[in-house]
């Protein structure tokens, strides 16, 4: 392969290994958290086939878990104070900042890994001879 395609298909595999890791630390966080107050794993991955549809699922990426952080830092604190008072709220805030954290981060992750193999797999695709 090209140095290009070679190099888009190691950032590929960096940023799949640090959205692995970044969602295994969440996981483990999840255990020390109240089921109303757990996250789920939303991640999916189809291989993009154009850097166009890398950017699309990497945005889709971005802000479904810029979402999951806006949940838990402000729609569940909220819901624990109506249901729990201050100190409902307060505990769903102390659970809601590692979130607020790591769910960005992880959404970055995953849409730098769809960016870097649409990438690629547009660079493959035309390297392709009939």
């Amino acid at each position: 392969g090209s140095l290009a395609s070679e190099t888009l298909n190691l950032g590929s595999k960096v940023a799949s290994g640090s959205q692995m890791i970044l969602e295994y630390t969440d996981e483990c966080l999840n255990t020390l958290r109240p089921d109303s107050l757990k996250t789920k794993s939303g991640s999916s991955f189809n291989h993009p086939k154009s850097c166009q549809q890398g950017f699309s699922e990497g945005f889709n990426s971005i802000k479904r878990e810029g979402e999951t952080a806006y949940k838990h830092l402000f729609v569940i604190p909220m819901e624990e104070y109506k249901e729990k008072g201050t100190s409902g709220c307060v505990n769903a805030l102390a659970h809601a900042l590692p979130i607020a954290v790591l769910r960005p981060m992880i959404g970055i992750a995953e849409g730098a890994k769809h960016v870097g193999v649409g990438a690629k797999n547009q660079i493959a695709s035309k390297n392709v001879t009939p």
